[in-house]
């Protein structure tokens, strides 16, 4: 008869996802720009560019868990040759500054199943999120 036994450390690998969606100020698609997440306890997350439509998808998948998010300088592309153009180090104008920072932009985003979409609707006035039924997003205002 054989037995078998398993040892190890008891702990599971963390379940992660691709996370994609959309950002948008004031209603048009948020351009020239990445967005970030940023899971502040674990101090580890993401940057996604934003396409000409305002999208993004992450390429490296991210732990489920709630993260702040932020818009960053777009990334350098790495499939672009030396002829690419420089990523701007500043935000495009219009941006405000409490967007730039996970730590004042006001949204956290908990990221509950695998694959899924959602939208972030940025404006002058503060953030505000769509909720997308796969996902639970809130949206914090500085101040509330």
């Amino acid at each position: 008869m054989t037995t078998l036994l398993s040892i190890g450390c008891g702990s599971a690998s963390p379940k992660m996802t691709i996370v994609s969606g959309q950002a948008t100020m004031d209603g048009e698609p948020l351009t020239g720009m990445a967005i970030q997440f940023y899971e502040p306890r674990l101090g580890q997350g993401m940057v996604a560019n934003l396409d000409a439509s305002g999208r993004f998808r992450s390429y490296v998948p991210i732990t489920l868990g709630t993260y702040e998010i932020a818009l960053r300088p777009r990334q350098p592309d790495s499939t672009a040759g030396p002829e690419a153009p420089i990523a701007s180090p500043l935000p495009p104008k219009g941006v405000p500054k409490l967007y730039l920072n996970p730590n004042t932009s006001g949204i956290r985003v908990t990221v509950t199943e695998t694959k899924d979409t959602f939208d972030i609707a940025f404006s002058k006035d503060g953030p505000e999120v769509v909720r997308d039924p796969k996902m639970q997003l809130r949206s914090f205002r500085q101040g509330e």
